[in-house]
């Protein structure tokens, strides 16, 4: 089951994960006090006060990442269940 939409939607999920991935290891390395996230979709500036935030952030991407590459068929699905059921 390929959707095409979400597949092309693949390549900017991707880079609004790099964008989180890069302003939390910035603030977290303590180097600055402010970074200025682009995400793609949306700018601002946050700090190290943030992190909590942005870690959320990025584990929902994270997350769509991985539903959309089992949906376009770039991995396989995986089910999970208990024994017996």
């Amino acid at each position: 089951m390929s959707d095409p939409y979400l597949c092309n939607k693949l390549a900017k999920i991707e880079e609004a994960i790099d964008a989180y991935l890069d302003a939390i290891a910035e603030l977290s390395a303590g180097n600055v006090k402010t970074y200025d996230l682009d995400t793609g979709q949306t700018q601002q500036r946050v700090t190290k006060y943030d992190i909590d935030k942005l870690q959320a952030a990025l584990n929902n991407m994270l997350n769509l990442r991985a539903v959309i590459r089992v949906r376009c068929g770039i991995e396989p699905g995986q089910m999970e269940g208990r024994p017996g059921c």
